[in-house]
């Protein structure tokens, strides 16, 4: 059954109590929410044309990648929204790149296109972002992994050697489709990975100082939602168009939460973008050690983590987060990504680097933290 969500978020949770009153007389804090359509469930790529109709969109541009499941898909979503198909751009790659952003930016020019959608994840969303940003159009986002890049209004291009972040309104998708017969076909190796990638945004809001108590009901949801459904995948258990559905919409709960400026972000950040390491297996190699980073300043701060990981008595949520890992069978190691050991001195400075701007920690950010936790994640260690 397909449908559609107007809310940028979950629903708000009232509670009573002690804690909730002390949470009541807490700082001041504000709740951000984002705009956009959100269509849920097997068959809801069928309400795309509907959904184009309302943008008033009569000229689309199909973004994706050149590999074969692309193609397929691609194939696909332009059966779907018909004549309003004007063109297809395969030419996504996985980090966003200028010379391919201009590209792109020709193809929507010469073809008069007045809508962008793109198919794919992280890095089709991430040009379709690009062309809504230059070129004045609206993105509409057909998502297939569980990167949660469609709900955010920035995007990194790879520029000098480095990440740039760009961030503006026009970036954010108005529409974003989450049909898991778009999914299904995604190796679960990959699903894995991904998986792990969308779950970062939730833990690293659960250690985030500045979190309020809607972000945390948020963030606790999105991690049980994400765990449950990636182990249904990994395993095969039960109904699988159902389980993929709930990933998508892990996903999408995790997506809402990407915005905080942790140590997770920056090492993340340095490695993929001067180091070039595969993004959602970076950051999963880096998920447990960051958590540990902020645990071993804030003990409480993994509670909710456990509880949601199922760790027994005893178990730091980065550890349990780091067994989660295995048992999901991705990459705990900057080594099997194919970092260098000679590299660590370097990717501790460009990490030092952005102590200003990546600050959102209960751990302090010290060289020697970062070195130390660099050298953890290059072998693979499980946090102590």
């Amino acid at each position: 059954q397909a449908a559609s969500c107007f809310c940028p978020g979950p629903p708000m949770l009232f509670r009573t109590g002690p804690r909730a009153a002390a949470m009541a007389r807490a700082a001041p804090y504000a709740i951000e929410t984002k705009p956009g359509r959100n269509l849920f469930g097997a068959g809801c790529i069928q309400q795309l044309p509907d959904e184009l109709g309302r943008l008033g969109a009569d000229r689309v541009l199909l973004v994706g990648s050149a590999s074969a499941r692309s193609a397929a898909q691609l194939s696909a979503v332009s059966g779907v929204i018909g004549p309003r198909h004007c063109h297809t751009w395969p030419g996504a790659t996985n980090y966003i790149l200028p010379d391919k952003v201009a590209e792109a930016e020709e193809q929507v020019k010469a073809s008069g296109a007045d809508c962008v959608v793109s198919v794919g994840g992280g890095g089709p969303v991430g040009y379709g972002k690009m062309l809504a940003y230059r070129c004045g159009v609206p993105l509409v986002a057909v998502v297939t992994t569980y990167s949660g890049s469609e709900t955010t209004a920035q995007q990194s291009l790879i520029e000098s050697g480095a990440k740039k972040q760009y961030r503006d309104p026009s970036m954010l998708a108005r529409v974003r489709v989450y049909d898991p017969d778009y999914s299904s076909a995604l190796p679960i190796p990959f699903s894995m990975t991904s998986g792990m990638n969308a779950m970062t945004h939730a833990a690293c809001k659960l250690c985030n100082p500045t979190a309020h108590r809607l972000d945390l009901l948020h963030a606790e949801e999105a991690l049980r939602v994400m765990v449950a459904s990636l182990r249904r995948i990994k395993t095969g258990e039960g109904p699988q168009p159902e389980a993929r559905s709930d990933a998508l919409f892990g996903a999408w709960l995790c997506g809402n939460l990407i915005g905080t400026t942790t140590l997770q972000y920056k090492l993340a950040h340095v490695l993929g973008g001067t180091f070039k390491t595969p993004h959602a297996e970076t950051h999963a190699v880096i998920l447990p050690h960051s958590i540990a980073f902020n645990e071993e300043a804030a003990p409480s701060v993994g509670d909710r983590l456990r509880r949601v990981l199922g760790a027994p008595q005893g178990q730091s949520a980065a550890q349990a987060m780091y067994d989660l890992q295995v048992e999901l069978e991705v990459p705990t190691s900057l080594k099997a990504l194919g970092f260098k050991e000679e590299d660590l001195p370097r990717a501790a400075e460009l990490v030092m680097g952005g102590v200003e701007t990546h600050s959102e920690n209960y751990g302090r950010y010290e060289r020697a933290a970062v070195e130390a936790m660099l050298a953890s994640m290059y072998r693979g260690r499980r946090p102590s």
